[in-house]
C-alpha cells in the first residue's frame, strides 16, 4: 500500500512539474532558491535525486517561501530532503555565491551555501529518505567524474574545490 501511495505522489510531482513549466513559459516569473553543499570530512558531498525533472544528482535545496530568509530556507530544505540539520543552525552555513538561472521562461536567483565538516552530524544523514519528491540521497566524492551529476552541480563542485565562484550563471 505504501508503494502505491509513493508512486502516486511521484506521478503527481511529475504532472505538477509539467504544469508549472507551462505556467513559467507564459508568466515568466522570478523566484529565489537555495542550494546547500554539505561537505563531509572525507571530501564527499551530499546530493539528492528528484522524482521529477532530469534524473541527475543535485545539491539539496529548493524555493525560498514568502516571508522566509534564504538561510532559513536552506536549513528547512536540507532537513526535508536529507534529514541533516546544521549543528549551529543558520550560523553554520557559509555563503559561497549567488547565481542566476534562466530556464524555460523562469528566472531564478540561487543562493548557494556550503555546510563544512564539523557544522553537521553525519549520523543525521538519512540515505533511505525516499519519498514523493526525493528518490535518492547520496554521498559522492567531490572529484568523482563518473557520478551522474547535472551540469550545474559539476560546475559548483569544481568551484568548491578551488574555493572561488567562477561565474554567476547557474
Amino acid at each position: 500500500m505504501t508503494t502505491v501511495i509513493v508512486t502516486t505522489r511521484r506521478l503527481a510531482y511529475r504532472a505538477a512539474h509539467a504544469v508549472r513549466t507551462l505556467y513559467w513559459r507564459v508568466r515568466r516569473p522570478t523566484t529565489i532558491g537555495v542550494r546547500v553543499a554539505v561537505v563531509s570530512a572525507d571530501g564527499e558531498v551530499v546530493l539528492v535525486r528528484h522524482s521529477y525533472g532530469p534524473p541527475s544528482l543535485y545539491f539539496p535545496g529548493g524555493r525560498v517561501d514568502s516571508g522566509e530568509t534564504c538561510p532559513a530556507a536552506a536549513v528547512r530544505e536540507l532537513a526535508e530532503e536529507t534529514a541533516v540539520r546544521p549543528v549551529r543552525g543558520e550560523a553554520g552555513l557559509r555563503l559561497f555565491g549567488v547565481y542566476t538561472s534562466y530556464r524555460g521562461g523562469l528566472t531564478t536567483h540561487i543562493v548557494f551555501y556550503e555546510l563544512p565538516p564539523g557544522e553537521w552530524d553525519p549520523s543525521d544523514l538519512d540515505r533511505d529518505r525516499h519519498g514523493a519528491e526525493i528518490t535518492e540521497v547520496a554521498l559522492v566524492a567531490m572529484d568523482d567524474p563518473s557520478a551522474d551529476l547535472s551540469r550545474a552541480t559539476r560546475q559548483r563542485l569544481a568551484e568548491l574545490a578551488t574555493g572561488e565562484q567562477a561565474g554567476h550563471h547557474w
